[in-house]
Order: structure tokens, then sequence, then C-alpha cells
């Protein structure tokens, strides 16, 4: 719906995006000094935060099936198009 909405991780989380969330959904780390606590609990010192990605690696010409073609942008690149 292009609307943006903030997630409150609590230090030592864990977040796993998969499926549409992964490949549709533009997410990130907003730049910023302090978080707002849910529930108008107060406000927290951002500190600093580690973000890992996993990535798959397929061999020089290997076909990507994923099961989001109009958003992959390795199906997009094979099929000539451009992800958006």
């Amino acid at each position: 719906d292009g609307a943006g909405h903030d997630l409150d991780l609590p230090p030592r989380s864990l977040l796993v995006l998969s499926g549409e969330a992964r490949y549709g959904w533009l997410h990130g780390l907003a730049t910023r000094r302090l978080d707002a606590l849910p529930g108008g609990q107060g406000l927290r010192a951002r500190v600093s935060r580690v973000s890992v990605t996993f990535r798959t690696v397929r061999a020089p010409g290997e076909r990507c099936d994923c099961a989001f073609p109009e958003l992959c942008d390795s199906q997009q690149a094979e099929s000539g198009g451009a992800a958006t």
C-alpha cells in the first residue's frame, strides 16, 4: 500500500524476512538518535546495530527460479526487463 511502518526491534532481536516481505518491501534502519518505544513508553537511545544479510550465490549461467519473477533483479535482467 506504500505506507511506511515502524517496527521496534529491542536489542539482541532477530528479524527474518521471507517471501513477499523479502522481495517486494523496502526495508532498512532509519538514521536517528532515538527510538520511540511502543505504547508511548518513552524513548530509547540508539546504539550500534549489526545487520547481517545472507545471500544465495548462483554459479555462472545458473538461472534464478524464485517465486517472485516480477520483483527479482536476476530474473528481470535475464528477461531484459527492469525490476521496480
